[in-house]
């Protein structure tokens, strides 16, 4: 029971023409299967991580697919083997949703949510499974830390502008009462914005990113219940992004990138912190990194 490691896919970047694949209907309710057989072969998924105990709900979410590849035989390309069977089972299954069902559109996330409201009003998380452009942004504080520090050699007496931005960034660092996000982000472009009037920018922010992300300083929020990992999706086709939170667990084991082309399996909350400016967000219970083989044949 191998599960499939090819997709067809839309470009995250832009909005693109729809696109038009083999679908099997099943069910009424039931999610639209993608035939492997028919799927494109210049991009692949690369399952990087699932959480056990959400796949009970994909199961239920993609009866269809999990039928379909129920009694496959054992793929050891794509089954990896483990001492225990069922969480084999558990990748198997995972993966054959993340590679065979078919992503929906931006909007189809409320739509998802307004179909999970029962005719008395109870609500509970639905699953989806979206195409898009996962970033990570870099925590604000770390941030401005890196910036000053990069910075700090610039700023001498002749460039007042520079430096007034770098003393106001230190009173910021200096000030707990001023570390809110939005303040902090203020600060970083506002010395960010002085260093480019004195084009003396030598590289400064690939050097600042470069220091954060080998030190994985992203984003962190304590949102259902636990710390987790803050990244932005942006659906493929569209135009705005949605928080997507992820264990704070999976810091060092994502790829070293500040962005990637992702197929996400989520759970479909309302906004967890009132600060954002989308008024869902997602919990990631399974990722995939979208990848291009172009370059892979020799």
């Amino acid at each position: 029971w191998a599960a499939a490691a090819t997709v067809p896919l839309e470009a995250p970047a832009a909005p693109a023409a729809p696109m038009v694949v083999p679908v099997t209907e099943g069910p009424r309710g039931a999610a639209p299967v993608v035939r492997p057989s028919q799927a494109s072969r210049r991009d692949v998924v690369d399952l990087l991580w699932f959480d056990p105990q959400a796949v009970p709900r994909i199961r239920a979410a993609y009866p269809d697919i999990i039928d379909e590849i129920e009694f496959e035989p054992l793929d050891p390309k794509h089954d990896l083997p483990t001492d225990d069977p069922n969480a084999s089972r558990d990748r198997h299954d995972t993966f054959g949703v993340l590679t065979r069902a078919r992503p929906m559109d931006g909007r189809g996330i409320g739509r998802a949510m307004f179909e999970a409201i029962s005719d008395m009003g109870r609500f509970t998380p639905p699953v989806v499974l979206l195409n898009g452009e996962l970033r990570f942004p870099f925590d604000e504080l770390k941030l401005l830390e890196a910036t000053i520090a990069a910075v700090g050699p610039l700023a001498t007496e002749e460039n007042k502008r520079l430096k007034d931005a770098l003393d106001a960034a230190n009173e910021v660092l200096k000030t707990p009462l001023m570390q809110a996000p939005a303040s902090v982000e203020a600060a970083a472009q506002r010395l960010r914005d002085a260093l480019q009037q004195t084009r003396k920018n030598l590289g400064v922010d690939t050097h600042v990113e470069r220091v954060l992300l080998g030190e994985r300083r992203f984003q962190r929020r304590v949102v259902f219940g636990e710390e987790h990992l803050r990244a932005v999706l942006s659906p493929s086709g569209e135009a705005w992004s949605i928080p997507a939170y992820l264990p704070a667990s999976l810091i060092a084991k994502l790829p070293m990138v500040t962005r990637m082309r992702a197929r996400v399996i989520a759970e479909a909350h309302a906004q967890q912190d009132q600060y954002e400016s989308h008024p869902q967000a997602l919990r990631v219970i399974a990722l995939g990194r979208l990848v291009s083989i172009d370059g892979w044949r020799m």
